[in-house]
């Protein structure tokens, strides 16, 4: 029996992303009970539906979004991390386009509040975070966008498919994507940094925003090994935002909804 307010799926598509690579890995040590929840992102057709469920149909094409585990031929998901796929995106893009999506908009849009006018430095942009926030940003309108990439194959990626400026695209190896940035904004640096970039990269990035700016943190490497930041920053009313789609997924399930 599936329990009030539950959907059972009969799961076609499973996503992995970086998180669960860090945690499998053992990049970062795993804090919570029992063992690590891999993937947060499935897709698949709703077989049953418990009482009270609204909004969604047995034989339905749905995708979920959860940070309990989803590796499984069925699943039982509460209905609010459930949605029905639209035509348009097939199983396999919805498996891996909700942790990366409901990332930025939660950090860029919720948290940043990125507005048109605004500035951005996107770390890792080849990535599918940074992908993702580079779409958004598209969407905002507006927004001057800098860039960070590993390798020079993947600066002519983001040149050719997003038409990037190669003079707003710089490495994320060392830290001389600090001089880059204040270079082209005349020492102002940038209203938003979305950072995953941990050690002397994070503080590099850090002295990246401009003043009233905020840091948008996306690791978890410094946090977790309580690292120390320059506090002299605040003084101009920078902020330092941790984000962590999972405490969202499990605390604020109505955001991810959103």
């Amino acid at each position: 029996m599936v329990p009030a307010g539950h959907v059972e799926i009969s799961v076609r598509n499973v996503g992995l992303n970086f998180r669960d690579v860090v945690y499998a890995g053992g990049l970062i040590p795993w804090q919570g009970p029992g063992p690590v929840p891999l993937a947060m992102e499935v897709t698949g057709v709703a077989t049953r539906l418990g009482e009270g469920t609204e909004g969604l149909s047995v034989g339905d094409r749905v995708m979920a979004f959860t940070n309990k585990g989803q590796f499984a031929s069925k699943l039982v998901v509460d209905s609010m991390y459930v949605v029905r796929i639209p035509g348009s995106i097939s199983f396999v893009q919805g498996a891996t386009m909700q942790a990366v999506y409901a990332t930025v908009i939660y950090a860029l849009l919720d948290t940043g509040r990125l507005s048109p006018g605004m500035s951005v430095l996107v770390h890792s942009a080849c990535g599918g975070v940074g992908m993702a926030a580079l779409q958004v940003c598209r969407m905002v309108g507006d927004v001057t966008v800098y860039c960070t990439v590993g390798n020079e194959k993947k600066a002519e990626y983001l040149v050719q498919n997003f038409g990037m400026s190669r003079e707003r695209i710089f490495g994320s190896r060392d830290a001389g994507f600090l001089d880059g940035i204040m270079a082209v904004t005349n020492g102002e640096g940038v209203d938003l940094v979305l950072n995953s970039l941990a050690g002397e990269l994070l503080h590099a990035s850090w002295k990246c925003v401009a003043r009233g700016g905020k840091l948008l943190e996306l690791g978890k490497r410094d946090l977790s090994s309580s690292a120390k930041l320059d506090m002299r920053l605040f003084l101009d009313n920078r902020s330092y935002c941790g984000i962590d789609l999972a405490y969202i997924t499990d605390n604020q399930p109505r955001i991810v909804r959103e």
